[in-house]
């Protein structure tokens, strides 16, 4: 069944969407929040509350993307999760993860250096272009299904020092490619 036609199936109020969401991209969440919170019964409640808020927000949303859009969903579900269960003591990998991402993407603090999101996912799918297939995929593969370094090192048969220098010139690429773009970092 393609997207679109799930999407209409959310907006006609079919409970069989959510069964067919799952079929699709149940695994995807799955893998994306699990690498998120090390935790299965988390990570099942927090898949769970995706599809859960997959159909409170369709209607009145109608996702051009449905992949990503659940994605998105699941990973903020999963990384709020993470903060909450780790208030008093952080789970170390994330915050890293979190941290390493934060300093090559615009600030949303001050309102009046806000830059319009959309365009800013414009530019980073470009930019991400320009990378070669194998950095292209570390860069997703780390900071939107965030998977680990070892993780990455064995996919792609580096060592882990290898993959965490070419993130760190990919981040590096990123903030100069933004700010040269006009974006405020």
């Amino acid at each position: 069944m393609e997207d679109s036609e799930i999407v209409e199936m959310f907006i006609q109020r079919s409970e069989d969407a959510i069964r067919q969401l799952d079929g699709r991209y149940g695994g995807l969440c799955r893998q994306v929040s699990y690498n998120i919170l090390f935790n299965r019964q988390d990570m099942q409640e927090c898949v769970n509350d995706t599809y859960l808020k997959v159909w409170e927000s369709v209607p009145p949303q109608r996702p051009a993307n449905l992949k990503a859009f659940v994605c998105k969903l699941v990973r903020c579900i999963s990384i709020n999760r993470l903060r909450f269960n780790t208030r008093q003591k952080r789970h170390q990998e994330m915050e890293l993860l979190l941290s390493e991402v934060d300093e090559c993407l615009p600030s949303t603090q001050d309102p009046s250096q806000h830059f319009d999101q959309q365009q800013t996912v414009e530019l980073i799918n470009r930019w991400l272009r320009t990378l070669d297939n194998a950095t292209q995929l570390m860069f997703v593969r780390r900071y939107v299904l965030m998977e680990s370094i070892p993780q990455l090192a064995a996919t792609f048969a580096l060592t882990k020092s290898n993959v965490s220098t070419r993130l760190y010139r990919a981040r590096k690429q990123l903030k100069k490619y933004l700010e040269k773009e006009g974006v405020l970092i």
